[in-house]
């Protein structure tokens, strides 16, 4: 078994996996939010009906935010039967659903990746965590909260938080780190030609509900909306 752990500048770590195991698993059937929603597959712009509906079922995701280890690591074995257990025990804690209300809202690539990370959750390091799903609820209800943002690139940090990543070039990008508690740890780089690098680097902490006004006094949001 090969190591798929990246670590960035700051230390934290995520996967790097080949994006064709999840698709596989897919087109077997195995994930049946994927095909109820299929007719939403290519859609690019969520419509306003669509977010009335889709936000009160992110809210109703309530889900414990550890499961027994003794239970998760039987579910990580590679068999058929335990795969299929796996998904299973997804659709109980609603990360399967939360997959599914992304692919609704329009966000296609989000829900690809999201699958992407859950199916290798195997490849977790002894000192990393699973995927929690309260992060996971934090950052769809970021990324539905506000229409024209675009899809950031996701990665999971060893705390198991979705951190989600808006990047134009090296000296425009913005990253959030959701925490399950609603609050968030940012760090923007945007252009300042004063500067010996031409980059003016911000980081700091602030919640779910405030990190976008933070991005948009930062000016990162020129980037960041499509």
């Amino acid at each position: 078994m090969w190591n798929t752990a990246i670590h960035e500048q700051d230390g934290t770590a995520y996967d790097s996996v080949s994006t064709g195991y999840w698709s596989q698993r897919e087109r077997r059937g195995k994930v049946k939010a994927f095909n109820q929603f299929r007719d939403a597959r290519f859609k690019t712009e969520p419509s306003a009906a669509s977010f009335d509906k889709i936000l009160p079922a992110i809210k109703k995701l309530s889900i414990p935010e550890e499961t027994c280890e003794g239970q998760r690591q039987e579910t990580l074995l590679l068999n058929p039967q335990v795969e299929i257990e796996f998904l299973e025990s997804l659709e109980e804690f609603g990360i399967k659903e939360a997959i599914a209300i992304a692919r609704l809202a329009g966000f296609e690539y989000t829900a690809y990746r999201l699958g992407e990370i859950l199916s290798f959750q195997k490849e977790l390091e002894s000192d990393e965590q699973p995927l929690s799903s309260f992060s996971l609820k934090q950052f769809l209800l970021f990324l539905m909260g506000h229409i024209g943002l675009r899809e950031p690139s996701i990665v999971v940090t060893d705390r198991g938080n979705v951190k989600a990543i808006w990047e134009c070039s090296e000296k425009q990008i913005f990253w959030i780190e959701f925490y399950p508690s609603g609050d968030v740890r940012y760090l923007a780089f945007v252009p300042n030609e004063r500067r010996s690098d031409g980059i003016e680097r911000t980081a700091g902490w602030s919640t779910a509900s405030d990190v976008f006004d933070r991005a948009n006094n930062l000016g990162a949001t020129v980037w960041m909306i499509s």
